[in-house]
């Protein structure tokens, strides 16, 4: 078993930052680890906190979930139903999103097209476009956007949301990751009359330098 001190960039950090940085410890035992700081801590932590500290001990970060349904219907427009924002820098030059996501949807011919956009709302880089197929009613899925060794260059997919082999080319974009960014989760309707509706997500970060 090997404990390692980590010691954190406490610069602009908040004093629970400050003093968890002089105690937090990793003790790894094979995969495993376990993070011991006192729950007063913990208490005082914020969000930018939490994520320079899953940075530095290399977990996955919950940026983004909620299970509260958000629907289109009545506009063949394309609309926003989950606007989750991403921090700068919060990726590294090798960081991951993964979004998974649960839909339910009319079940018809019609066109159902489910999206998740990264950078500048819904003028953003489509990750992935899934055409809804016909004659279902819901789908689960699972994406991951990662900068490619570069912190303004993604490649993501899967575009048609399974884990199967697909026609369908991988996704590539150019945004700025050492800015702020925002990734929108969408859905547009062909028939106004029917609904599209994001059930629930999930969208996790993985920092990687």
């Amino acid at each position: 078993m090997t404990t390692q001190t980590l010691a954190a960039n406490t610069t602009a950090k908040s004093a629970a930052a400050t003093n968890a940085a002089a105690t937090i410890r990793a003790v790894q035992s094979g995969a495993s680890k376990k993070i011991d700081m006192p729950a007063a801590v913990v208490a005082g932590l914020s969000a930018a906190d939490a994520l320079n500290f899953a940075a530095q001990l290399g977990l996955w970060y919950v940026i983004g979930a909620s299970g509260v349904a958000s629907s289109v219907t009545g506009t063949a427009s394309e609309t926003s139903l989950a606007g989750i924002t991403i921090p700068a820098n919060a990726m590294g030059t090798n960081g991951v999103l993964r979004v998974t996501a649960l839909w339910t949807y009319t079940n018809s011919v019609n066109a159902k097209t489910l999206r998740v956009r990264f950078g500048n709302g819904l003028s953003g880089t489509a990750f992935q476009t899934l055409a809804a197929s016909n004659s279902t009613a819901a789908i689960r899925t699972l994406i991951t956007i990662q900068n490619r060794n570069s912190a303004s260059s993604q490649v993501g997919g899967m575009a048609s949301g399974t884990f199967t082999a697909t026609s369908v080319a991988n996704a590539t974009g150019t945004i700025d990751t050492t800015a702020q960014q925002t990734l929108t989760i969408s859905g547009q309707l062909a028939n106004t009359g029917e609904t599209i509706t994001l059930e629930s997500y999930l969208v996790e970060l993985l920092y990687q330098a």
